[in-house]
């Protein structure tokens, strides 16, 4: 963040006029650059998956993404490779019978959301 601090001096002393909202912005942009970026998680639960890959998942709470109290949802990653790893996102049935319930299956990345819907 240093490097950014510099640029926002260099350009406050170069008595170049700015606005008042433009210094704020300037000043403010290291940080709010770093408030994209959150923590990972530290609660996730450990598993094996097909073929033996590792599985990092915990169940999301109630209300974000299915209204269902009585529908659960899992997140996590599939840690395919040691930098590389697959988000998913599990919602059981809403009927209740697993065996015949339709599988969604998408690759499509932020278009998987879609994917519900259609």
């Amino acid at each position: 963040m240093g490097s950014e601090m510099n640029t926002i001096v260099t350009i406050l002393t170069m008595h170049i006029p700015l606005s008042l909202p433009t210094l704020l912005a300037l000043t403010l942009l290291p940080y709010s650059s770093l408030a994209q970026f959150v923590p990972a998680p530290t609660d996730l639960l450990n598993a094996t998956g097909y073929a033996g890959i590792p599985v990092r998942y915990k169940e999301v709470p109630t209300g974000i993404c299915e209204l269902d109290p009585n529908v659960k949802s899992y997140a996590g990653y599939a840690d395919v490779d040691e930098d590389q790893h697959i988000f998913f996102w599990f919602f059981e049935s809403r009927k209740g019978d697993a065996e015949t319930a339709p599988l969604t299956v998408s690759d499509y990345g932020c278009d998987a959301f879609f994917d519900w819907w259609f």
